[in-house]
């Protein structure tokens, strides 16, 4: 077995290193995404929304590369995929390519945004959206997202989109004529009518009754 004979030595030398070991030796990977995906939230009635999405390739002081091929993530569980519809508009769908990929054994649907521009650093795009029924509890929230490399499909980065948005309003069913929550009144013009008609009619009952008994006296 190997022994050291002279500890102090050993001391010696990791200390004479010191002075020539660099900072950047000691430095790890950042846990802090370099992209962002914000959401809004839209409620379309019942169970049915409308996800619109900003996205941001956040500043680096060492120049991030354009992202271009981002993927979002819709958990089957919770999002019934045969009502996926992508409802972006204007320019973006003539710059950016979108595809809807439904799930597989063990994959979830994606929604997938590309560019062979990408998005540069420091930028920020936003109008992406994409319509849903909603089959959780609650309200949608967040979606686990993953940038990747264009060409060969290699994870990049991943995260979730976020949201600084209240909840939506969820508008109330429509009244439906005729329920308790819609009842017709009486106007004070047709109670008058209703009430002069019945003395009419009491009226004439009375009169009758007063012919009658005096004719078969």
């Amino acid at each position: 077995m190997f022994k050291i004979k002279n500890p102090s030595f050993v001391v010696i030398f990791v200390l004479g290193l010191l002075p020539n070991l660099s900072p950047a030796m000691f430095q790890f990977p950042s846990l802090t995404p370099s992209v962002i995906i914000d959401y809004e939230l839209v409620s379309l009635g019942g169970q049915h929304y409308k996800y619109s999405y900003k996205i941001t390739n956040q500043p680096s002081s060492s120049g991030t590369a354009a992202v271009k091929l981002i993927d979002i993530i819709f958990d089957k569980t919770l999002y019934n995929e045969t009502t996926l519809s992508i409802t972006t508009t204007g320019v973006l769908t003539t710059t950016w390519t979108e595809q809807l990929f439904f799930s597989i054994a063990g994959v979830d649907p994606i929604y997938e945004i590309s560019s062979t521009t990408g998005l540069a650093d420091n930028t920020s795009i936003s109008g992406f959206s994409i319509e849903f029924d909603w089959l959780g509890a609650g309200i949608p929230a967040e979606q686990l997202f993953e940038i990747r490399d264009l060409n060969t499909f290699t994870r990049i980065e991943q995260g979730k989109t976020q949201t600084n948005q209240a909840p939506p309003v969820i508008n109330p069913p429509p009244i439906i004529q005729g329920t308790a929550n819609n009842v017709p009144t009486l106007s004070s013009w047709s109670f008058l009518i209703l009430v002069f008609s019945l003395v009419i009619m009491v009226y004439l009952s009375k009169k009758l009754f007063i012919v009658q008994s005096v004719r078969f006296k």
